[in-house]
């Protein structure tokens, strides 16, 4: 288990987050909320706890870590145009993460798995952004890390792409590990998170997996914040 108690994050002088709390056991959570609410920047706070603009307590089943040990259990995805270098094939990105992470993840099966196989051997420069987003989920997967952050990795995806991308990520999740997803999509977010977290003026709204039905996501992103603004 991931946990992160009593975050706060600051932006200047201005408080993005505060008096949070965070626990992640496996499976995918679905990070969702208005443009501007601090999704981006909750999932930096996850990648980066121990920036100075940050307060909270983070553990790892139940101990301490440090930020070297923290590296090795996460990566972040903020999209396919920051991570991907445009001369390097989708393969080669998927090589330099699976060293780096020390991973024995297969290229093969995890390209397969998101639609990829295809473009896994085409130059970035050459992939549409719909293909570039496969590309980067093919890689962020084949670090093994213990907990993918992704910002918005879906956005670009037409709708099959959207949903097979979204089933390897849950099977990829369902071996125990942890996948925190910022989204708009709340389709997507009804049909596959097991856990939901919504950023409300400032804090987290957590929705356990018991609590969520299939449409949760719709009707409760309605009650934060649609239904306020009349």
């Amino acid at each position: 288990m991931i946990e992160l108690d009593d975050l706060c994050v600051r932006r200047g002088s201005r408080i993005i987050l505060r008096d949070s709390s965070l626990s992640l056991m496996g499976g995918i959570v679905g990070l969702i909320a208005p443009n501007g609410s601090g999704k981006t920047t909750l999932l930096e706070t996850l990648a980066a706890p121990w920036d100075r603009r940050v307060s909270g307590r983070l553990l790892v089943d139940g101990a301490a870590t440090t930020p070297g040990e923290w590296e090795r259990h996460c990566f972040y995805l903020p999209s396919a145009a920051k991570l991907l270098e445009p001369l390097l094939t989708g393969r080669e990105h998927a090589q330099i993460a699976r060293r780096q992470w020390r991973s024995g993840a297969s290229i093969e099966k995890i390209a397969h798995a998101c639609g990829a196989s295809g473009i896994i051997d085409t130059p970035v420069r050459k992939c549409s952004d719909g293909m570039r987003q496969l590309i980067a989920l093919t890689v962020a997967m084949s670090t093994g890390a213990r907990l993918l952050l992704l910002d918005e990795p879906l956005s670009a995806l037409d709708p099959t792409n959207k949903e097979r991308a979204t089933r390897a990520l849950a099977k990829w999740a369902a071996t125990g590990r942890t996948v925190v997803m910022s989204t708009h999509d709340l389709g997507i977010a009804d049909s596959f998170c097991t856990a939901a977290e919504f950023v409300r003026e400032g804090r987290l709204a957590t929705v356990s997996g018991k609590d969520l039905d299939g449409t949760s996501c719709r009707r409760l992103y309605r009650e934060f914040y649609e239904e306020r603004r009349f």
